[in-house]
């Protein structure tokens, strides 16, 4: 039987329709349903004009999660980067030259890239997106939008002092460690310092004397936690261990604010950062 040839038009429509199914809640812990994977399959053939069968397609889904599973090892990894407009791993030679003695299945991406980690991301997983896999730069973006948001939100809610405080401490890092610069090898070595750097200043915000006495107590912090799960309840792509471990973190009345601050997509990969850490 001559091999099935795959490429890259047939791998982002597969995908596409795999990232439907679990936006419509058709993908459990178990995977997708059967009815699901019928779907997927009478989808594709009717658009390619083929005749696959379930199990090719399966076959190729496997493939992707190992892929997936490779390339998110790797960017586990401190000393891997991930570039965005290439969508490729990047590292020094030094760096893939020991990885690669310890771990040959990853030589590949020495040079290959995964244009569809994203969408791999949202098919692959407890959840729809699954946080321990994206790039830094991604995680980077949601705590920024984090601090300002927190910063917003003081301003609109207390004396202009006390947001002047809280502003000077994001600005604070923002003149330390945010500089502009050209050289993607220099952004690729303050990556973590940056990510760490960001969540040190969220830290700082939230423990400024100004900043807690604002924090809501009482019944009303009460109110406050029942506002947060029914956002929760709202959220698509929430499977039920998440949003268990979810309803535990939020008790904190600190990331109460910075969940109910963040909005859409990075509202689901804050919460998905935050549990992993449990």
């Amino acid at each position: 039987m001559r091999r099935l040839e795959w490429t890259p038009t047939w791998d982002e429509f597969l995908v596409g329709l795999m990232v439907d199914e679990v936006n419509k809640g058709r993908k459990g812990d178990k995977g997708f349903t059967k009815e699901s994977w019928n779907y997927i399959v009478s989808e594709f053939n009717k658009k390619f004009n083929v005749n696959l069968n379930q199990q090719q397609l399966r076959s190729r889904y496997n493939y992707y999660k190992k892929e997936y599973k490779i390339v998110k090892t790797l960017l586990s990894q401190s000393d891997f980067g991930w570039d965005e407009s290439r969508k490729i791993v990047t590292a020094e030679p030094e760096v893939w030259d020991r990885y690669i003695l310890a771990h040959p299945e990853a030589k590949q991406y020495l040079t290959k890239g995964l244009p569809l980690l994203g969408e791999m991301g949202k098919i692959i997983g407890n959840s729809a997106a699954d946080g321990k896999a994206l790039p830094s730069s991604h995680r980077g973006e949601v705590l920024e939008e984090a601090a300002r948001g927190m910063v917003a939100l003081q301003s609109e809610n207390e004396e202009s002092d006390s947001s002047e405080d809280m502003n000077a401490s994001y600005q604070r890092y923002k003149r330390k460690y945010v500089t502009p610069t050209s050289s993607c090898h220099s952004k690729k070595e303050r990556k973590g310092t940056d990510l760490a750097a960001l969540a040190a200043a969220l830290q700082e915000m939230a423990a400024s004397s100004r900043f807690r006495a604002s924090l809501i107590t009482g019944a009303n912090s009460k109110q406050e936690l029942k506002n947060c799960i029914e956002e929760l309840q709202t959220m698509e792509n929430l499977d039920d261990v998440l949003f268990v471990k979810a309803c535990k973190m939020l008790k904190d009345e600190k990331n109460a604010l910075v969940f109910m601050t963040l909005k859409g997509h990075r509202r689901l990969l804050w919460v998905k950062e935050m549990c992993d850490a449990l």
